[in-house]
C-alpha cells in the first residue's frame, strides 16, 4: 500500500501533504485551518482518505516548507505519527450512532495513544486497528490487523461493561485476508490494554519503552 501521509510528489509534478486524523474525527475549527493551507499554499483541493486522514493537493515546490510548517500548527494531526495512531480506524460509534454498542472513536485514540506512549516499535512494522462498535461492521474489522468489535460483556465482579471481540489477521492489497476471532468478550476497562501490549509485543516486534536501551547495551 502506498504512503500517503507526509510531502509526496504528485504526477504534475507538485505536491500533497498527508496528515493523520486521530480516528477520523475533525472539528470545525480545524477544517478551516485546512482549508486556508489548501487555499494559501495549494491549488484549493483537499481529499479524504478512507482511513478518514486527509490530504491537501497540489503544493508547489516553493511553497512546500511554509505548507508543511502552517500543517504542523494544527495541533491534533500528525505528519509522521507513530505506529498505532497511524494506523487507527474507527466507526461513527456510539456519540452519533444507535447501533454501536461502544464509543469507538474516544476508545480507539486512547488506545492507539496507550500503545504508542508505551512502546518502540523498533522494526518500523506498520499495522492497522480497525474498531467498529457493531455487527454492521462500517469500521471494516475483518481488514485490519487487529480488528475490535463492541459488544456487551461482564466483568470480573459481573457487571454488564462495555467489551470488544477481539480479531486478527485481516489484511488489505498485497496481503488481502479476512480477520478471524482471536479472542471474545474482552472487557475494556479491565482486561483491553494487557491484551492489546500482548498482540504488539507478540506480532508487531514491540518492545517497553526503555528496554530498548537495555537490550542493545545503550545508555
Amino acid at each position: 500500500r502506498r504512503e500517503l501521509l507526509g510531502a509526496n510528489k504528485q504526477s504534475d509534478g507538485k505536491n500533497w501533504i498527508g496528515m493523520v486524523v486521530p480516528a477520523g474525527r475533525m472539528y470545525a475549527d480545524e477544517m478551516d485551518q485546512i482549508a486556508n493551507v489548501a487555499d494559501t499554499y495549494g491549488d484549493g483541493r483537499i481529499r479524504l482518505t478512507v482511513e478518514g486522514n486527509v490530504l491537501v493537493l497540489g503544493v508547489p515546490d516553493d511553497k512546500l516548507d511554509a505548507a508543511l510548517k502552517d500543517c504542523e500548527a494544527i495541533e491534533r494531526f500528525e505528519l509522521a505519527p507513530r505506529p498505532a495512531m497511524k494506523g487507527t480506524v474507527a466507526c461513527a460509534g456510539n456519540q452519533f450512532c444507535g447501533q454501536s454498542k461502544i464509543n469507538t472513536k474516544g476508545y480507539a485514540v486512547k488506545y492507539a495513544q496507550m500503545l504508542d506512549e508505551k512502546f518502540d516499535f523498533p522494526n518500523g512494522k506498520d499495522f492497522r486497528m480497525h474498531w467498529t462498535g457493531c455487527p454492521n461492521t462500517c469500521g471494516q474489522i475483518q481488514l485490519g490487523d487487529i480488528g475490535l468489535l463492541g459488544v456487551a460483556c461482564k466483568d470480573s465482579e459481573g457487571n454488564v461493561v462495555e467489551g470488544v471481540d477481539i480479531y486478527l489477521g485481516g489484511g488489505i492489497g498485497q496481503t488481502a485476508s479476512i480477520g478471524t476471532l482471536y479472542k471474545a468478550k474482552v472487557p475494556i476497562d479491565e482486561g483491553l490494554e494487557a491484551a492489546l501490549s500482548e498482540i504488539v509485543v507478540d506480532k508487531y516486534g514491540a518492545v517497553p519503552k526503555g528496554q530498548r536501551k537495555k537490550l542493545f547495551g545503550i545508555f
